[in-house]
Formats: C-alpha cells, sequence, structure tokens
C-alpha cells in the first residue's frame, strides 16, 4: 500500500512541477507513531515520490510529533 501511496504522490508532485511549483511540504505525524518497519516503508514511499524531480523544486517532509 506504501509503494502505491507513494507511485501516487509522485504523479501529484510531477504535476505541481509542470505547473511551476518549486516547494512541496509532506505533513507526516505518522513518523512519531510507527514502529521501524513502517517508517521505512514511508521512507520508501517518499523517495518514489520524489524520484525524477527537478533540480529546482524543494520538498521538505515535516515531522509533527502527537
Amino acid at each position: 500500500m506504501m509503494a502505491d501511496l507513494g507511485k501516487l504522490l509522485h504523479r501529484n508532485f510531477k504535476r505541481l512541477a509542470e505547473a511551476g511549483c518549486k516547494h512541496i511540504q509532506i505533513d507526516e505525524p505518522y513518523f512519531t507513531a510507527a514502529d521501524e518497519d513502517d517508517v521505512r516503508a514511508a521512507v520508501e514511499a517518499i523517495n518514489v515520490a520524489i524520484e525524477g524531480l527537478p533540480d529546482d523544486v524543494h520538498v521538505f517532509n515535516a515531522y509533527l510529533p502527537g
């Protein structure tokens, strides 16, 4: 499921970049409550999401402790 989320985010991020967006923020409160395997899967999904974006698109991931 996380791999599918990464692919979906990638399509959306690509569209944002094509529309001229230069800054994308991901808010991820889940990381603070997840176990190590879940966090690893989420990191892999985020890596898929940002793969191949133009160099001038900046992605920030906010970890929001609950």
